[in-house]
């Protein structure tokens, strides 16, 4: 099983992630941070390029959930996705595809306003 966890300092404004799997070098697909901006979790059937877009999409100024939507709205296969979305500012976003294995749904998608897991 792998499972993820972005979060935020809001005393600090900084933000950071950990990935837990049996996979090698996961950590390179599944984190996206980015000082100043928030942190991406793509999972399940990662996504890489989720990374890039909602940091973008952060940087302009959407909130998490805007931005998860957006990259939904985009994906073909966003039942197979699993992703977490983080703000420096606001409530956190995720998204654990209908398609996802069984396991990928249990205890997942919880958040709170500094965190949140997938």
């Amino acid at each position: 099983m792998t499972y993820a966890i972005v979060a935020r300092d809001p005393i600090a404004g900084e933000v950071g992630g950990a990935v837990q799997t049996h996979f090698f070098n996961a950590g390179a697909v599944v984190l996206w941070p980015e000082a100043g901006t928030g942190v991406i979790a793509s999972m399940a059937m990662a996504e890489t390029a989720y990374g890039r877009l909602a940091l973008r999409l952060l940087r302009q100024g959407l909130s998490a959930e805007a931005a998860l939507t957006q990259l939904l709205q985009r994906d073909t296969l966003a039942a197979v996705r699993q992703v977490a979305v983080m703000s420096v500012r606001g409530a956190p976003a995720t998204h654990t595809g209908e398609s996802c294995i069984s396991a990928a749904d249990i205890d997942h998608g919880r958040t709170s306003w500094h965190w949140a897991t997938c």
